[in-house]
């Protein structure tokens, strides 16, 4: 069997599969999600709108993306910080349900530096309030589950915001 006549075709075929799955998964890339770009806030946009549309996947790693680039340039107490922590939080807790350390981690962080920067009766703060008690309840931790919860209904009482409690 003559080697050198098959490779050449063996070659040709390799190169047209190559560029056809090429086509292909660039075609596909906006029905996948959006690419991590290099600006944090961009990342952000990307993972809100992701979230927005159920892509809970696309958007814990834009926000996990933009999370890394912050704290790299940011102090560690940065509110953008805190906002992609909770995004993260979010979006596990959407994509893999309520028994998820990764989530009750990023939502505990999230609430700290919001206490931190915000004071303890902004809405943000309420908000990661809320999801560290989702999350709890989800790991059957309901003691600490209903404080969140008690403190969640406290802030957004005392912030006008009865409305969304119901």
């Amino acid at each position: 069997m003559n080697f050198r006549r098959l490779a050449p075709c063996w070659l040709g075929k390799r190169r047209r599969i190559a560029t056809v799955s090429g086509a292909f998964i660039w075609a596909l890339l906006p029905v996948w999600g959006t690419v991590a770009q290099a600006d944090p806030a961009a990342d952000m946009d990307a993972a809100r709108d992701a979230f927005r549309h159920g892509r809970w996947a696309a958007s814990d790693s834009l926000a996990t993306a933009a999370l890394t680039r912050l704290e790299s340039e940011e102090t560690p107490d940065s509110v953008a910080i805190a906002v992609a922590l909770s995004q993260i939080g979010f979006s596990r807790w959407r994509l893999v349900g309520y028994a998820d350390g990764t989530a009750l981690r990023a939502a505990t962080r999230a609430l700290g530096i919001f206490e931190r920067q915000l004071g303890g009766d902004h809405r943000d703060v309420a908000d990661a309030h809320s999801l560290v008690g989702i999350l709890l309840r989800g790991m059957d931790q309901l003691d600490s589950a209903e404080v969140h919860a008690r403190r969640t209904v406290e802030i957004r009482t005392r912030a006008g915001d009865s409305d969304d409690l119901a």
